[in-house]
């Protein structure tokens, strides 16, 4: 089959690579339909992501059509439409008994050296990871259930309550995703920070968005905090993933608030520990999705 080979850091190919096989009566052989692009495989290409290396086949936005089950597999068959959950977890450990299974520590993540991934034509996948594409639906639309499913889950590790103020910073596809399941879930305002006019352009038209700044009119955090009727805000979700943000997120933070981190840094981060300890602030991970939250995405 053709693929997207990335050789090295910094050089892709198009080369012929074998097709893939069924190892295992739970899993099914799948034709990529389409494929997004990930930031994640952007750091990959430059040498700065912390587990995406090459030589990789990459591609984890993945929809597609059935093309051979294996012997177990009951929930599809040949010429199912289905999308892809890029999580290959072990299903024993403690995390993936209790529903996190994207937090097992055996987990292969799809489009690395260890799983193929949808830039050749084909992949394998367990069937505890495959789910059927709605009708209405397309292939393309259909790969936005995985950056969407981040922008759920990341809410839901906020524990963001209808009312509360949200600060979006980075208005790329993940940023975008947060702040629309922040609106879907009640929030307000919702203050996005980007340096693109274009992308705040489709945050504030489409996605929620109540209020965009862009980065290099001035001071930020000033302009941020004379929104929210002069305060602080309740979250803070870093998108993007330069360091200079953690400040400003600290910033405009409020007491008790929570700043939820989802960027990849390319440079460690420093902050004085006292802003977070003298106001009760939380630092909260989001590392990429649940069951619970693919299904509500889909939804």
């Amino acid at each position: 089959m053709k693929a997207i080979l990335l050789e090295e850091v910094g050089k892709l190919t198009i080369t012929e690579a074998d097709r893939p096989i069924l190892n295992g009566p739970d899993e099914l052989l799948i034709k990529a339909a389409a494929v997004g692009v990930c930031g994640s495989e952007i750091h990959a290409f430059r040498g700065t992501h912390p587990f995406r290396k090459p030589p990789s086949i990459q591609g984890h936005e993945v929809t597609g059509d059935v093309v051979a089950v294996g012997a177990d597999v009951s929930a599809f068959d040949i010429g199912d439409r289905v999308f892809v959950d890029p999580q290959w977890t072990c299903g024993h450990c403690k995390w993936c008994g209790s529903g996190r299974h994207n937090l097992c520590p055996r987990k292969k993540v799809l489009g690395t050296i260890g799983w193929s991934g949808g830039l050749g034509e084909y992949i394998v996948a367990p069937e505890k990871s495959v789910y059927r594409l709605p009708e209405q639906i397309s292939y393309v639309s259909g790969t936005l259930i995985e950056p969407l499913a981040v922008g759920v889950h990341a809410v839901s590790r906020a524990n963001l309550a209808t009312g509360e103020s949200v600060v979006v910073l980075g208005t790329g596809p993940i940023g975008m995703m947060v702040a629309a399941v922040a609106s879907v879930r009640g929030a307000s305002p919702i203050v996005a920070v980007d340096l693109q006019p274009h992308c705040l352009e489709v945050a504030q038209n489409r996605l929620g968005v109540t209020h965009g700044l862009l980065a290099d009119q001035g001071p930020a955090a000033e302009r941020m905090l004379g929104i929210n009727d002069g305060g602080s805000f309740d979250v803070v979700f870093l998108t993007v993933g330069v360091a200079p943000l953690v400040d400003e997120a600290l910033t405009v933070v409020q007491r008790d608030g929570r700043v939820v981190f989802l960027a990849l840094f390319d440079e460690p981060v420093q902050f004085e520990p006292f802003d977070i300890v003298g106001r009760d602030v939380s630092f909260v991970g989001s590392q990429m999705y649940n069951a619970a939250d693919i299904q509500t995405a889909i939804d």
